[in-house]
């Protein structure tokens, strides 16, 4: 490290690591492509590596043509802005500060790094020598624009590279400007996508300056069989050989929901104590079923369905439910796709108070495609790992477990299409939908009970 005053740190990496980052090869190769398993540690070491070639602490060929005050530039890309805020303050950040640290008990005022939100760039200082990362997300391509970078990091590779105008025209380019450049290619694989291309170049005698690597998440010592076991289910067999080992598979999605954590939420019995929701799917064909699902808090405490689909019927019947039920629901959240726009603006009429949810309108959480998938990791997140219940039913049960996600080329978490489920289960995932429309709205409980709700007047004779 190029300071007035040497100071020595720690970094320790997993035994994978050392062919990745410290190899000789390292030399006269450009692109390493790694494909793992879960949890194997990649982001951390990448981002340890990363810090330790800012700071001149490894031998690395990027450093042979800079002049004295030159520093090295580096682009990191990744799925999301969110993810890119996480691995900064869980990855770079700790380490930067302990050697700060280190420095400053030595060289008082010493500034070794700054980090600029606004611009996700990290600067890291050197000396005279000033290195740089830019943080790039794939859910904005036209942001990755660049100059001449020493080393490329795709993270997440397995997702991002769903993009293959982002290689094509971005990245591609960006090694082509800087001779020099070396490129990191590393992730959890996603069916066979371009990433997997770039792997098997590693393994061709026509590309010799690719290397690619496959490392399990057994290769990570740090992990149990238990934590690995843990990590294993609700995967299927295919999903396990992506997941966990690291291969190439035909496409598959991921289970977004284990049966263990949803036959456990059908156990247990939390306290009504909230505001009361109701979530209404509306059937589309004549096979369908229309379902309410009426939830206090983190309890559901009921599921009921019909299978009429007529708007003046279904209108009817949520109106007598609402009518008869002695805690009146604060808001019921209608799936207002096809028909159900006409259920909607009958129960309005009528003073229920209904919320229009359409589907496919563009989530408002980062990272996620639409409505659909927001609803659903709301469920997951806000309530079923917050120990909230699911009803005890076994079509909701095998309606859950069959709802998979995947990613969109720009790295927005999906879920599969319902003609999928339908095609596995024999039906359409009426029940479930209901159950996710619950949360197909962000409410502030607390603020909320500080209100006196008014229950609009009911108007018989429907």
């Amino acid at each position: 490290m190029n300071t007035d005053t040497a100071i020595s740190f720690n970094i320790s990496y997993l035994p994978w690591a050392d062919d990745i980052f410290f190899s000789s090869d390292w030399q006269k190769l450009r692109y390493k492509v790694i494909a793992k398993g879960r949890r194997l540690g990649f982001t951390r070491s990448t981002a340890q590596y990363l810090i330790e070639t800012m700071l001149g602490s490894n031998e690395l060929s990027v450093w042979d043509n800079k002049k004295e005050d030159e520093g090295i530039y580096i682009l990191w890309g990744d799925t999301t802005h969110s993810n890119i805020r996480r691995y900064y303050q869980r990855y770079f950040k700790p380490v930067l500060d302990q050697i700060e640290r280190k420095i400053k008990n030595k060289v008082k005022d010493f500034k070794l790094y700054e980090y600029k939100t606004q611009d996700s760039m990290l600067i890291v200082y050197n000396g005279k020598r000033k290195s740089i990362i830019d943080f790039r997300s794939a859910d904005k391509p036209e942001n990755w624009e660049g100059f001449g970078y020493d080393i490329i990091v795709l993270n997440e590779a397995g997702i991002i590279l769903k993009n293959r105008d982002l290689w094509e025209h971005s990245v591609a380019p960006m090694m082509l400007d800087n001779p020099n450049s070396k490129a990191i290619i590393g992730g959890v694989p996603k069916g066979k996508n371009l990433f997997y291309e770039l792997w098997q170049k590693g393994h061709s005698p026509d590309y010799p300056r690719w290397k690619s690597y496959t490392f399990s998440t057994y290769e990570n010592p740090l992990l149990s069989e238990e934590d690995i076991e843990e990590l294993k289910k609700g995967l299927s067999e295919k999903a396990i050989r992506q997941e966990i080992y690291g291969e190439f598979v035909d496409e598959v999605g991921a289970e977004l929901f284990s049966y263990e954590e949803v036959e456990k939420a059908m156990r247990i019995n939390p306290p009504a104590d909230g505001i009361v929701i109701w979530g209404l799917d509306i059937a589309r064909h004549g096979d369908d079923s229309s379902v309410i699902a009426k939830r206090k808090g983190k309890r559901f405490f009921e599921l009921k369905s019909v299978d009429f689909n007529d708007t003046m019927k279904l209108a009817e019947w949520v109106a007598n439910e609402y009518s008869k039920d002695p805690e009146k629901p604060y808001q019921i959240n209608v799936d207002v796709t096809g028909i159900g726009w006409g259920v909607y603006d009958r129960l309005k009429q009528l003073g229920i108070p209904v919320y229009a949810v359409n589907f496919a309108e563009k989530s408002t959480m980062e990272g996620v495609l639409n409505k659909r998938a927001e609803m659903y990791l709301r469920l997951k997140d806000e309530h079923i790992k917050q120990n909230g219940n699911l009803p005890k039913d076994n079509d909701l049960l095998l309606e859950l477990i069959n709802t998979e996600y995947d990613y969109t080329n720009k790295g927005e978490i999906k879920l599969i299409e319902k003609d999928k489920i339908k095609q596995a289960i024999g039906r359409s995932p009426d029940k479930a939908d209901a159950v996710a429309l619950t949360y197909a709205q962000p409410i502030n409980e607390a603020q909320i009970k500080r209100k006196k709700i008014q229950v609009p007047k009911f108007y018989a004779g429907v």
